[in-house]
C-alpha cells in the first residue's frame, strides 16, 4: 500500500512539472519593434468616458485552444502568448493600439501590428475588434477590469492589466 502511494505521489507530482513545462515552453512575445518605440500611452481627456478610458494601457495573456481537438491540441491548450497596448482612445470611442503575439506550435504569424478600432456595445460592456494577419475577427471587451478575447471561435484569453 505505502509503494502504491508513493507511486501516485511521483505521477501527481510529474504531472504537474510537466504541465509548468508546457506553459513555459510557449515562446515569448517578441520585442516591440522599433517602428513602435516611440509610441507612448496617452492619459484619456477627462471628457472621454471611463468605459472608453479604462481600455486604455498595456495588457498580456496567454491565448488558450476552446474549438474542436484536431491537429494535437487539446481543450484548454496554451498556444500562445498576446500583449496589447492601447496607448489613444477618442471621445467618439475610438482607440489606437499595438498588438504583438509569440509563435504558435499551431498556426503562423507572430510580432507586432498597429490597429485603430472603434469601441462599441456589448450588452453591458464595451467592446472592439480588429483583423489580423490570419483573418479571423478578434474580438475584445472589457469585463470586470479583464479584457476578454475571442479569436475565431476557437480562442479565447484572459488579459491583465500590466501598465
Amino acid at each position: 500500500m505505502k509503494k502504491i502511494v508513493s507511486a501516485m505521489a511521483i505521477v501527481a507530482i510529474l504531472s504537474l512539472a510537466c504541465i509548468s513545462l508546457a506553459a513555459e515552453q510557449i515562446p515569448p512575445i517578441p520585442p516591440i519593434p522599433d517602428k513602435f518605440n516611440n509610441i507612448q500611452v496617452v492619459k484619456p481627456d477627462p471628457s472621454i468616458p471611463k468605459a472608453i478610458a479604462d481600455f486604455i494601457g498595456e495588457w498580456e495573456g496567454v491565448w488558450k485552444y476552446e474549438g474542436l481537438m484536431a491537429g494535437g491540441r487539446t481543450y484548454g491548450q496554451e498556444v500562445r502568448r498576446a500583449k496589447i497596448i492601447i496607448y489613444e482612445a477618442s471621445s467618439s470611442g475610438k482607440i489606437k493600439a499595438i498588438y504583438g503575439v509569440g509563435a504558435s506550435p499551431f498556426q503562423g504569424g507572430k510580432g507586432w501590428r498597429n490597429y485603430d478600432a472603434e469601441i462599441s456595445e456589448d450588452g453591458e460592456n464595451k467592446c472592439f475588434s480588429f483583423f489580423p494577419p490570419s483573418g479571423f475577427n478578434m474580438q475584445f471587451r472589457l469585463q470586470n477590469g479583464v479584457l476578454l478575447g475571442r479569436q475565431g471561435g476557437n480562442y479565447a484569453i484572459e488579459m491583465k492589466k500590466v501598465k
